[in-house]
């Protein structure tokens, strides 16, 4: 399945376990030589919340939250399997968090908490400059779950995963680091991003959050709900007074099957 561009490979663990999910994601995940995908994503039981959901990245690390893997979660949940209501609750390694189905044209919404600009996986200052191959970016942290740099840029026309990769090496945030790029053109926000453990993909769901998130806080675009275009698609994120967050968008299934591995 995929949001916006953004797939993942799922597998509903609590019909069959899965062994070494680590390596499992990176072997799967592999384009042109295996199924390809940004990550695999397993569907467990929670103890906490209504399901739950594990991320493993491309390269096999584990990831804490993924918006657009959570609009495909409720996807599969309710619209294939009705073995839940319109809104229900899933469990992330950063958080509960609760998703809706049924909105406007089929929209899926998932409620991400509340951006902040002060954690432990942010560096203590909150905006940064830093120069990179003759240009400098200024990067506002934030945290979304997982932690974020963005920076407000006139165009998008350069090699955003080379600069992203050198400020991902950089040490600078302590556990790695979403990186996203963002343009504001008629109140709205173009969006590239470069994942942490994935690369560059088509889209990223808690990036879009981050990035409407730092417009916002600047005063760049006003509180309310911003449409953010990204090379795979679109997705809506209403940006709360207090920084409350909730994405929106469809989610798309692709193909189902069976994989054999030792």
């Amino acid at each position: 399945m995929h949001g916006a561009g953004n797939d993942y490979i799922f597998v509903d663990e609590r019909k069959q376990a899965v062994a070494s999910p680590e390596k499992l994601a990176a072997k799967m995940s592999r384009r042109r030589f295996s199924v390809g995908a940004d990550g695999l994503v397993l569907i467990t039981r929670s103890e906490t919340a209504d399901c739950g959901m594990k991320i493993f990245n491309s390269d096999g690390s584990e990831g804490l939250t993924c918006g657009n893997a959570l609009r495909c979660v409720a996807a599969y949940l309710y619209g294939k399997k009705r073995t839940l209501p319109k809104s229900f609750t899933v469990e992330t390694a950063s958080g509960v968090r609760e998703v809706s189905v049924g909105g406007k044209g089929g929209e899926i919404a998932v409620f991400m908490g509340k951006a902040a600009f002060r954690a432990e996986s942010l560096p203590p200052v909150g905006v940064f400059v830093m120069p990179f191959s003759g240009r400098e970016y200024a990067f506002t942290a934030v945290s979304v779950g997982n932690p974020h740099a963005v920076a407000i840029v006139e165009d998008l026309s350069f090699d955003v995963a080379a600069v992203a990769q050198e400020l991902q090496a950089s040490g600078i945030f302590p556990f790695g680091v979403n990186v996203e790029f963002v343009t504001v053109r008629d109140g709205k926000i173009n969006m590239r991003v470069v994942e942490r453990g994935s690369g560059e993909t088509l889209c990223c769901g808690s990036g879009a959050c981050a990035a409407a998130s730092a417009v916002c806080r600047h005063g760049v675009l006003p509180f309310g709900e911003i449409e953010v275009i990204c090379p795979g698609g679109k997705v809506k994120v209403e940006v709360g007074q207090d920084f409350s967050l909730i994405l929106k968008g469809d989610a798309e299934f692709v193909f189902k099957g069976e994989y054999f591995y030792e």
